[in-house]
């Protein structure tokens, strides 16, 4: 999963970039499969995974109308992986007719 990350993202809030991660991935791998597996035992994740730093982004048009902005989140990279394992999981056992409309589902950010 680590392989999947994208080399454009920005680091998240622990300052760790997709770019160690993936460089990283063969020797960190082992590592992550116990933290995950220990989060998935406890139903608890890392308190640095709960971290988010939030910031408005300017879309286009008037720069003082505060619609004209979106709010990005920058969060734990390896937490995004943990939520993408996650979810695959999730869609997997879940069959296709319970499944939420696509673009419901992606308003609610699962997707």
């Amino acid at each position: 999963m680590l392989l999947k990350l994208k080399m454009n993202k920005a680091q998240g809030v622990d300052s760790v970039g997709t770019r160690v991660l993936l460089e990283l991935s063969e020797e960190i791998s082992d590592t992550i499969v116990e933290l995950f597996s220990k989060s998935l035992k406890s139903g608890d994740v890392p308190l640095d995974w709960k971290l988010a730093s939030v910031k408005a982004v300017f879309k286009n048009g008037k720069k003082s109308s505060p619609s004209k902005y979106r709010l990005v989140s920058s969060t734990v990279n390896i937490c995004k992986v943990f939520e993408s394992i996650m979810r695959d999981n999730i869609l997997r056992n879940i069959p296709m007719s319970h499944r939420l409309e696509p673009l419901l589902f992606k308003l609610l950010h699962f997707a």
